[in-house]
C-alpha cells in the first residue's frame, strides 16, 4: 500500500468520524421507518382479509375509490 493510499484512507476515516452522532442516529431511524412502512404496506391486505373479514371485491373497490380520490385531489392543484 502506497503512502498516497494510506493518507486517502485516513482522510476518509476522519471524514466519517466528523459526522455527528445525531446525524447517524437519524439516518438509522429513517432507514427503520422506511423498512417498517414497506412491511405494513405488504401486510395490510392480508390483515384486512383475515382479521377484519373483508372480501377481495371490497378491497378492490376501496383501492379504486382511493385512486379516483387521489386523481381528483391532484386536479385541484394543477396550474392552468
Amino acid at each position: 500500500m502506497s503512502v498516497q493510499d494510506e493518507t486517502q484512507a485516513q482522510s476518509v476515516a476522519s471524514g466519517i468520524r466528523a459526522i455527528p452522532r445525531s446525524v447517524v442516529a437519524l439516518g438509522f431511524v429513517s432507514m427503520f421507518m422506511d423498512i417498517s412502512s414497506e412491511i405494513i404496506h405488504s401486510l395490510l391486505p392480508v390483515f384486512l382479509l383475515t382479521v377484519l373479514g373483508a372480501s377481495a371485491l371490497s378491497l378492490w373497490g376501496l383501492s379504486k375509490g382511493l385512486q379516483r380520490q387521489h386523481l381528483k385531489s391532484q386536479n385541484c392543484f394543477q396550474v392552468r
